[in-house]
């Protein structure tokens, strides 16, 4: 349940400070832990081997990206 309340409150994070995560993480992927930045990368498994070797645990970190401005993904 830990997992999830914080997957949560990461999520709202990034969302009240999308504007200011675009200006600086616009067309990368990063990795939040307890509302921060904790790293980021041009490329999501660079990001998860320098996150895992912070010994984080992958659980409690949410990884979002933000696409440059006229890219949308197709999911």
């Amino acid at each position: 349940m830990e997992a999830l309340d914080t997957v949560e409150r990461n999520r709202s994070w990034i969302a009240k400070h999308y504007d200011e995560l675009r200006a600086e993480y616009e067309g990368r992927v990063f990795a939040v832990k307890d509302q921060r930045v904790l790293e980021s990368s041009d490329n999501v498994e660079h990001l998860l081997e320098d996150v895992a070797k912070k010994g984080e645990d992958m659980a409690l970190i949410t990884v979002e990206s933000i696409p440059r401005k006229g890219v949308a993904y197709i999911l």
